[in-house]
């Protein structure tokens, strides 16, 4: 039975763990790997024109390796995309080498901006669902100080603490003060003690 039990919980906990995650849209993946096509293309014809030393040339190939090692770790952009994100960043306007590579480059913008409007709605999606799991966790922890404040209240119910507060008070002398004599002071307990519980004087 205890087995069952476990089973059963276990299922339910990893329902409740996937609620937890949004699903990664492969959108966004497949909008990546389409700029990195293209980034390889025009990788591939700097190269042709013998131009691996231009800046631009150097541009596409750090924003292809960016790209690259956010593939890599897919997994924790699917947990934040806040954090492990892809390089979306636009480039900075190209010099016009010929008209294929001009078409390339554009093309190239055209998907950045794109991909960065995909990325930007999902993060912002990401960000609610968060929230309204965060809202639901501070509700049920809200709820479960509320059981266990009642809980304490049930076993020491306050008007069982007021009644013995008010019971069995011993009046403090005070008449000390008068002779300005320190030793003449006897500590009283603020309660009536048990006849078997002595204070040494």
């Amino acid at each position: 039975m205890d087995f069952d039990l476990n089973t059963k919980n276990s299922i339910q906990n990893k329902k409740d763990f996937s609620a937890f995650i949004p699903r990664l849209k492969p959108k966004i993946v497949q909008m990546v790997l389409d700029i990195n096509t293209e980034l390889i293309n025009l990788c591939k014809e700097f190269q042709n024109m013998g131009l691996v030393h231009d800046p631009e040339y150097m541009i596409y190939q750090m924003k292809l390796q960016s790209n690259l090692k956010y593939l890599s770790t897919i997994a924790d952009y699917y947990l934040n995309p806040l954090t492990n994100e892809p390089d979306l960043s636009l480039l900075p306007i190209p010099k016009t080498v010929n008209k294929e590579t001009t078409e390339k480059q554009k093309n190239l913008q055209d998907l950045l901006k794109k991909a960065k409007m995909e990325h930007d709605a999902y993060a912002e999606s990401w960000k609610e669902v968060q929230t309204s799991l965060s809202k639901k966790a501070k509700h049920k922890l809200d709820e479960a100080d509320k059981k266990r404040f009642k809980t304490i209240k049930d076993a020491y119910p306050c008007n069982r603490i007021v009644e013995a507060l008010g019971n069995d008070r011993v009046e403090v002398n005070f008449e000390y003060l008068k002779t300005n004599d320190p030793n003449a002071y006897t500590p009283v307990s603020p309660f009536q003690l048990p006849e078997e519980v002595l204070i040494s004087k």
